[in-house]
C-alpha cells in the first residue's frame, strides 16, 4: 500500500534552501496562512538565521524528521533527487521535490502526482487544501539508478553512457596519444561557470591566467586588455547558451553526448577534440559499434 501525506493548515514546513527561491517560497506559503518553522542548508554553519527562521543541517536531531514536511526550494530541479535522497538516508520522510523520472519523462503514477504537487507550489497564486492531500511517499532515484550499468540508450552504431569524470581524458592533439591529460585539468572552466552561477567558489581569475598561458604557447596572439574582455566575454557567451539549452531541453547534452574510445592498454576512455588529417584539423566523426 502507497504511504502517503497531507499538507493541512497544521502542517509544520520546512523549507530546504535558504537563498532565493527560500525566499519566494516563505513568502508565498505565509501568505497562504501556512506555517515554515525553519530552513534546511549545508550553509548552516554560516548562516545564524534566515528569513528570522532557524537554519539547520541535514543532519541534526532538533526537527521532527517524522512529521515535518520538507519542501525543496532549489531551483536546479536537476539536484532535486540527489537533495531527497540525502533527506531520506537522514530519516526524514515526508519530502515534496520535482523527481528525476519527471524530468526524463520516465515517471510513474506516483512521482507524476509528486512532480505536479510540486508545479502547483511553484506556480499556482492560491492555496487549496484538497489540492495537497494523498501527496505520496517515493524513493527519491538518483540518475545513475534509473538506468543500468550507467548506460542511458545504445543502437546498432553507438551507445550512450554515463561516465566517472576520473576515466575520462582529453587530447587536444588529437594526432599524437602522449598528449593525453585527465578532463579534471579543465578545472579552471568549472571555477569559471561557477562564478557565472554566482556560486562563492567560483572565480574567472585563474580561467583567464590559463587562457593567457595557452595564447603564449601559441605564440602568435597578441594578448592586450580587449583580447582578455573578449576572451571572458565569449566565453560567457557560450556559457549562457548551454545554459539555455540545459534548461529549455533536458535530454541536450545526452542527445549530443562527446564521442570517446577506449584506451584499453591504460584503462580509461579519450575524446578526440580534433582529428588532425591530410595536413588540416578537422571535427572528429561519430565512432560506429
Amino acid at each position: 500500500m502507497e504511504k502517503t501525506f497531507s499538507i493541512t493548515e497544521n502542517t509544520h514546513l520546512v523549507l530546504y534552501g535558504a537563498a532565493t527561491m527560500g525566499t519566494l517560497y516563505f513568502k508565498k506559503f505565509r501568505s497562504w496562512n501556512l506555517s515554515v518553522t525553519a530552513f534546511i542548508d549545508k550553509r548552516s554553519d554560516e548562516l545564524e538565521d534566515f528569513m528570522g527562521l532557524p537554519v539547520f543541517p541535514i543532519d541534526n536531531d532538533e526537527l521532527d524528521k517524522k512529521n515535518i514536511v520538507v519542501i525543496l526550494a532549489v531551483k536546479n530541479v536537476f539536484e532535486h533527487s540527489r537533495i531527497a535522497s540525502k533527506l531520506q538516508r537522514a530519516s526524514y520522510e515526508k519530502i515534496i521535490f520535482r523527481p528525476y523520472s519527471a524530468l526524463n519523462k520516465s515517471a510513474s503514477d506516483s512521482e507524476t502526482k509528486l512532480n505536479d504537487i510540486y508545479t502547483l507550489i511553484t506556480e499556482s497564486q492560491d492555496f487549496n487544501l484538497k489540492d495537497y492531500e494523498s501527496i505520496p511517499v517515493i524513493d527519491a532515484l538518483l540518475p545513475e539508478k534509473l538506468t543500468e550499468h550507467g548506460i542511458i540508450k545504445k543502437d546498432e552504431k553507438s551507445v550512450t553512457f554515463y561516465l566517472p569524470i576520473t576515466m575520462l581524458f582529453c587530447d587536444k592533439k588529437g594526432y599524437e596519444l602522449k598528449h593525453q591529460y585527465p578532463i579534471l585539468c579543465l578545472k579552471p572552466h568549472i571555477n569559471f561557470c561557477s562564478f557565472l552561477l554566482g556560486k562563492q567558489d567560483g572565480e574567472f581569475y585563474t580561467y583567464l591566467n590559463y587562457c593567457i598561458k595557452a595564447a603564449e604557447n601559441i605564440g602568435t596572439v597578441k594578448i592586450t586588455d580587449s583580447w582578455k574582455k573578449n576572451v571572458i566575454s565569449n566565453r560567457s557567451e557560450v556559457f549562457l547558451d548551454m545554459l539555455h539549452k540545459y534548461n529549455v531541453e533536458p535530454d541536450f547534452f545526452i542527445n549530443k553526448a562527446v564521442n570517446v574510445i577506449w584506451n584499453d592498454e591504460n584503462k580509461y576512455f579519450f575524446h578526440y577534440e580534433f582529428l588532425f588529417k591530410d595536413g588540416k584539423f578537422c571535427n572528429y566523426g561519430k565512432i560506429e559499434r
